[in-house]
């Protein structure tokens, strides 16, 4: 009998690159996170949801995917470059009533109302984004604000390190963009 042993070594799973932020209010964090999803380093924004302590959902938005496998129709046009979906399939409709505008407006919307939401329990915001520089939105491509512990996390896949020149040339911009040394987006839970 004969065995073959087969190795990876470099297997591919979905696995996050984290770059931890701390601030010193939830103001802070969402001035910074405005800032980003504003930015031309998110190419779009794909869902926005709020959730509570039990991480229940509290708020959401429509949900759009970047390729034609999510089955909705393409967004384009004044209504998509508005609310920094285009090019985007929609995918969902929001599960709550009422629901979050989609993209960059419901971030801004969260931002706007941030107080009232605080009051009501939110304890994060879960943002799915396109980063401009890798062009897709994988499962761990978020930006997630915890309000409890005032850290946003500006996530990404880790695989995207395997581009080096262009992981650097991300990782340059969002530091230099939040006002932070490269080496201040951290890679450890915090």
């Amino acid at each position: 009998m004969k065995f073959r042993i087969l190795y990876f070594p470099e297997p591919v799973d979905c696995t996050s690159d984290p770059h931890y932020v701390h601030y010193t209010s939830e103001k802070e964090m969402m001035n910074d996170v405005i800032k980003v999803c504003e930015s031309h380093l998110v190419k779009a924004i794909c869902s926005v949801r709020c959730y509570d302590e039990d991480n229940n959902l509290l708020l959401e938005s429509d949900v759009f995917m970047p390729n034609q496998l999510a089955g909705g129709r393409l967004m384009t046009g004044p209504y998509a470059k508005k609310h920094k979906i285009e090019g985007l399939y929609f995918y969902a409709d929001a599960e709550t009533k009422p629901s979050l505008p989609p993209g960059l407006t419901g971030v801004k919307y969260v931002a706007q109302h941030l107080e009232e939401l605080l009051e009501k329990g939110m304890k994060e915001l879960i943002i799915g984004v396109v980063w401009a520089h890798f062009n897709d939105h994988n499962c761990s491509d978020y930006i997630t604000a915890n309000f409890n512990e005032l850290y946003v996390d500006y996530c990404n896949q880790d695989w995207y390190r395997s581009d080096e020149a262009n992981y650097r040339k991300h990782i340059l911009e969002l530091a230099a963009l939040l006002g932070v040394h490269p080496n201040e987006l951290e890679n450890e839970l915090p």
